[in-house]
């Protein structure tokens, strides 16, 4: 018989608000510039302003990733507090609860999930002086030039390297399509990842990482120094970013997508 597990997914909301930033960030799915919507908002000013007059949807495949995010994190949580369920295949015949949708952790999505997992932990416990930081919230407002409230993302693994003076994230993918390192989001959960680090470690570089659990080859890397990291928000993302939400603020205002 199939269990159920309830995912913690909530609507996102966009309106101005009072709330604060923690609870912004703990309660909402998504931020409005979010990091995954990135190639959207960078490639088009228009883009948060269509966010403004339309409803979110998500897909049967983004709806499957969510499923497997839930359970890769809640195995590496389990690792590093030796809990229970330590093993992605311990969750086999129960089904995750995903915007209505409910999607049934195979014995293949298993291993596939399975697969991450002992990776990041392998990294995690090659070197004693690691941290590892999983399903973390990250802001990156700050080098984007807006508000703190709008510019957030979660990471799915950030592991701090102190003896290589360097953070890994690592963004987990469950889709079919080859996607590389170097992407805007990845860039932008490197970002995030120094506003959570950069003042307990010395850091010199950030190393993009994709993991494509259905791949035979999963892993995908690309080393990036912090200026060159600094120089891509400043130049790229942070001008996508400000002209998208003064488009996005009168599209709201008016009720009509720019």
């Amino acid at each position: 018989m199939l269990g159920f597990h309830e995912a913690a997914i909530a609507s996102p909301t966009y309106d101005l608000t009072q709330e604060p930033l923690e609870d912004i960030m703990e309660n909402e799915a998504h931020a409005l510039i979010s990091a995954s919507g990135s190639p959207g908002w960078i490639a088009c000013y228009a883009y948060l302003a269509q966010r403004a007059t339309q409803p979110d949807t998500s897909s049967p495949a983004a709806r499957k990733g969510t499923a497997g995010h839930d359970v890769a994190s809640q195995v590496l949580q389990a690792r590093l507090s030796n809990g229970n369920r330590q093993s992605c295949y311990d969750f086999v015949g129960e089904c995750i609860a995903v915007e209505g949708d409910l999607i049934e952790i195979t014995e293949g999505f298993a291993q596939e999930l399975e697969g991450y997992v002992d990776y990041v932990w392998g990294l995690y416990k090659s070197d004693p002086d690691a941290v590892l930081l999983v399903e973390t919230k990250v802001n990156y407002a700050s080098y984007l030039g807006v508000p703190k409230d709008k510019a957030w993302g979660t990471s799915d693994a950030i592991l701090v390297l102190p003896s290589l003076r360097r953070v890994k994230v690592i963004d987990l993918k469950t889709g079919h399509g080859a996607v590389a390192a170097d992407t805007p989001q990845n860039k932008l959960y490197g970002l995030g990842s120094l506003a959570e680090v950069e003042l307990a470690f010395e850091v010199d570089e950030v190393e993009l990482t994709i993991y494509q659990s259905p791949f035979d080859e999963p892993v995908s890397e690309h080393l990036i120094s912090i200026p060159d990291l600094k120089m891509w928000a400043r130049t790229t993302a942070a001008m996508a970013a400000q002209h998208g939400l003064r488009n996005y603020a009168l599209a709201q205002e008016h009720g009509v997508s720019a």
